[in-house]
């Protein structure tokens, strides 16, 4: 199909994704979210949150699309991320830069089969935190975060820099990252894989970017709490 061809990849996420960091450099999430009893676990808002892919081939070219969150939380404590995990809905991969029905729907259909993602079988895609750490850059960034990335039923460890704050009990996050999508086994047009595709080669690294917000847990009203005394 010459139109798949054309096309790059999509993957997650997804996130994606990400955690502030606390004083010290470091922090193991999982094991401060365990530590922490006054962790409050802030929820991801999944109807604004926005996953964009950007694919592209070897010798120009390139297409763009979305992906959707089916859920997502993050662990707060002493106002520092310490854990948190991401579904994503692998059904929902879309494209954005394909005017023409047929050809946007022969794209995404290509996507979702088995030589891509596998849809069918593999219904969404996770990512788990594992590490923060407090990393600032020239881009504006403040944390670099370490998870593991499901796709596809394949695990990898990824570590990508994020844009985290926290006021009046909402999370913002912005993150911009890449993935090599042959460690979680899509290797449909890569020239690592396959020789002799000439212009038909695809990169396998994919562009991704994040921005999503997450709400604080309502507190309960001080009313109530006297009366459960």
């Amino acid at each position: 199909m010459k139109t798949i061809h054309l096309f790059s990849f999509v993957a997650l996420v997804s996130g994606g994704f990400f955690a502030c960091g606390s004083g010290s450099n470091s922090t193991d999430a999982q094991g401060a979210a365990a530590s922490d009893s006054t962790a409050k676990v802030y929820t991801v808002d999944v109807a604004s949150a926005k996953l964009g892919w950007t694919g592209s081939k070897l010798v120009g070219g390139s297409h763009t699309g979305f992906i959707s969150l089916s859920e997502g939380s993050l662990e707060v404590a002493n106002g520092n991320v310490v854990a948190g995990n991401f579904t994503v809905d692998m059904n929902t991969i879309a494209n954005t830069d394909l005017t023409d029905a047929e050809t946007n729907g022969k794209l995404v259909g290509h996507l979702k089969a088995s030589d891509f993602f596998n849809v069918d079988t593999f219904k969404t895609a996770t990512f788990v935190i594992s590490k923060v750490e407090a990393a600032t850059d020239s881009l504006g960034n403040s944390h670099s975060i370490s998870g593991d990335l499901t796709i596809k039923g394949q695990t990898r460890n990824i570590t990508f820099p994020a844009k985290v704050s926290i006021n009046n009990g909402m999370l913002n996050l912005m993150a911009a990252f890449s993935i090599n999508r042959t460690d979680w086994g899509i290797q449909y047009g890569s020239g690592t894989f396959f020789k002799n595709l000439g212009d038909n080669v695809i990169n396998d690294n994919i562009d991704f970017t994040l921005n999503l917000t997450a709400n604080a847990p309502a507190e309960a009203p001080v009313a109530a709490a006297e009366e459960a005394h």
